[in-house]
Formats: C-alpha cells, sequence, structure tokens
C-alpha cells in the first residue's frame, strides 16, 4: 500500500513541478484562466459565478508580480506596450496596488484588460529583485536583444510560483 501511495505522490508532484514550471507565465495564464470562468457563465452561469468568487481571491497578488509577465516571451508584443504604458501613467484612483474585485465588478476588470493591473507600484517589483528595468524604455520587439532584459530573464526564469 505504501508503494501505491508513493508512485502517486510521486506523479503528483511531477504534474505540479509541470504546472508551475515558468514564474513568467503565472499572470497572464491567472488572467486567461479568469477570462475563461467569467466566459464559462454561458454554460453554467451558478458553476461561473461561484468558481470566481473563489478565484477572485486569489488575485490579490497579482498587481506586484505582474511584472513577471513583461518576461514573458509569447505574450503579445501590443500587450507589453500597454503595461509600459500603464506603468508610466500618473498615479490615479485608476492605479491599484492589490486587486480587490467584488463579484459584481468582475465583467468590468475583465473589460479593462491585462495592462489595467499594471501601476506605477509595477516598478518595485524590479527594486525587489535588483533587476534593471532599463529596457522598458525600448520597444519590446527590441528585447530579446538587450542585456538588461536578458539578465532580469535569467533571473526571473528561476523563480517558482504556486
Amino acid at each position: 500500500m505504501t508503494n501505491g501511495f508513493q508512485k502517486k505522490s510521486k506523479k503528483l508532484g511531477k504534474n505540479i513541478n509541470t504546472f508551475v514550471d515558468n514564474a513568467t507565465k503565472a499572470p497572464y495564464q491567472d488572467f486567461r484562466f479568469l477570462s475563461k470562468l467569467y466566459e464559462y457563465r454561458t454554460i453554467d452561469h451558478n458553476i461561473s459565478r461561484i468558481a470566481l468568487h473563489k478565484f477572485r481571491n486569489h488575485l490579490w497578488y497579482l498587481s506586484p508580480e505582474i511584472a513577471l509577465a513583461f518576461f514573458y516571451l509569447t505574450l503579445p508584443l501590443e500587450w507589453k506596450q500597454k503595461m509600459i504604458d500603464a506603468l508610466n501613467r500618473e498615479s490615479c484612483d485608476e492605479n491599484i496596488k492589490r486587486i480587490l474585485i467584488k463579484d459584481e465588478e468582475i465583467s468590468e476588470f475583465m473589460q479593462k484588460g491585462f495592462e489595467y493591473i499594471v501601476s506605477p507600484e509595477t516598478k518595485n517589483f524590479f527594486k525587489r529583485f535588483e533587476l534593471d528595468d532599463q529596457f522598458l524604455q525600448t520597444d519590446p520587439s527590441t528585447w530579446s536583444e538587450n542585456t538588461s532584459f536578458q539578465k532580469g530573464l535569467e533571473v526571473v526564469n528561476k523563480l517558482r510560483v504556486i
């Protein structure tokens, strides 16, 4: 019996490690998952509502960690540019430090888009990990050749998320 449990545990560990293999994907995957849960309301409104209610409590971390998405290589360039624009906007009520949304606000939140999560506070991510953010002053299409981007990518690729 212990042998069967050990095999299942090992398999579960592999699955978990596969799921959290790349920290740069996490913010985008969470936003897409939220979007899919929201879209699911057309199939089963009740399940969608309950799942959204639970998952929205998971979003508190997303604002400060959204900076990981700058390093997600397959994130569309136009999304990255919108994120840069949001990063550089003046502080205002629209800027959020932590995402706290009510169930009835999810529709509006989804319409605002991925970049809504980004604010000047997002820059703290670069300070916390001592990353040079100079690449943010350049066009996202050139980042792969940018030394500060490459060094930052090396650091964030070592991060693990759950």
